[in-house]
């Protein structure tokens, strides 16, 4: 039950942090109908990229300065989306009494089997500092096709890993509530 509070508040800081913080910042650098900065994850194409910095640049100084604000502020989601990941794997992986892993008992592996997916959830981390430091890097000189490509890649890796966790993540919660539903 420890372990479910800890997952659940990870996952409400996360949210929070979210609500309070990313979504206001991306909102004041989209208002007057500027891109916002998850345009720079949606393509690799450094004439895109370099039109959506472009538009920020000619707006002025404040409009960079909310852009790069953006990017530090995804910092710290980072490190909270990170933190549950790693939190709701180790969910997953946990032995309860019985012998049965709590989530993925259909898999019947030990919960070493999770530390490729602890791996897997920190590796999304680094992907993404990775892409905002390539994207820092756009908005302060003209955009390269490499780093335009480097961050593409960056937000590719991101998201596979992220999924690939969340996919696991997924499976233990439905197999937790159906054996639930069938024991109770």
């Amino acid at each position: 039950m420890g372990s479910l509070i800890v997952i659940v508040a990870s996952a409400l800081a996360l949210a929070g942090y979210y609500q309070l913080v990313t979504r206001p910042a991306e909102v004041r650098l989209m208002a007057g109908g500027f891109e916002g900065s998850v345009s720079l994850q949606r393509t690799w194409r450094a004439d895109r990229l370099a039109q959506v910095v472009e538009s920020w640049r000619r707006d002025g100084p404040s409009r960079l300065r909310l852009a790069r604000r953006c990017l530090y502020v995804d910092f710290g989601l980072i490190l909270l989306y990170v933190v549950f990941l790693l939190l709701a794997l180790r969910g997953c992986a946990r032995t309860w009494p019985g012998g049965e892993l709590f989530g993925l008992a259909w898999l019947k592996v030990e919960p070493e089997f999770f530390t490729g997916f602890y791996l897997v959830a920190l590796a999304a981390g680094l992907a993404d500092v990775a892409e905002n430091l390539c994207q820092l890097g756009m908005i302060r000189r003209p955009v390269g096709s490499g780093l335009a490509a480097m961050s593409y890649a960056a937000t590719c890796a991101k998201w596979i890993c992220v999924l690939s966790c969340g996919a696991l993540i997924a499976l233990g919660l439905l197999e937790a509530i159906l054996i639930q539903r069938l024991s109770g």
